[in-house]
């Protein structure tokens, strides 16, 4: 549910639009949805272009003062937490550990599924895992058509 990933644990009636003005500012400043959310949690994960956004600005004071309003902030940040991963499975990372092992080197592939078994413990050493694709690196398109 999107109103746990961003910690919203009651009902507000600007709770739809909030949400929906967030997306047009992801998509507009070409933000990484996963790293976008694990910003708001603990601002680790910078969205450069996005946080550069004016509009984006005032979306983010006014998410925080509606979570102020209904709960106690620590309430939010353990809601967001447990619905946010660090970790999720990029493509680049996916098609890196399998080619490697396509060429006899199981080890990247192991290493991805050791992160991915724990998506949201941080651990130091990990960022790589993290990070989305290079901007130059290909467009995929996985079997279910995303």
């Amino acid at each position: 549910m999107m109103k746990n990933k961003l910690g919203m644990i009651s009902d507000e009636g600007r709770d739809k639009q909030m949400m929906s003005d967030l997306f047009k500012l992801m998509h507009k400043n070409q933000a990484d949805y996963t790293n976008n959310f694990r910003y708001l949690i603990n601002v680790k994960f910078p969205q450069e272009k996005l946080l550069n956004d004016p509009d984006f600005i005032i979306w983010e004071a006014e998410w925080k003062k509606r979570l102020s309003k209904n709960q106690k902030s620590e309430d939010a940040y353990q809601l967001m937490m447990k619905h946010n991963p660090i970790f999720i499975p990029r493509n680049h990372k996916v098609e890196e550990a399998l080619s490697a092992a396509d060429n006899g080197d199981i080890s990247k592939f192991v290493s991805l599924c050791e992160v991915i078994k724990k998506p949201y413990i941080e651990d130091v050493g990990l960022e790589e895992f993290a990070k989305p694709a290079p901007t130059s690196d290909r467009v995929y398109k996985t079997f279910c058509g995303t």
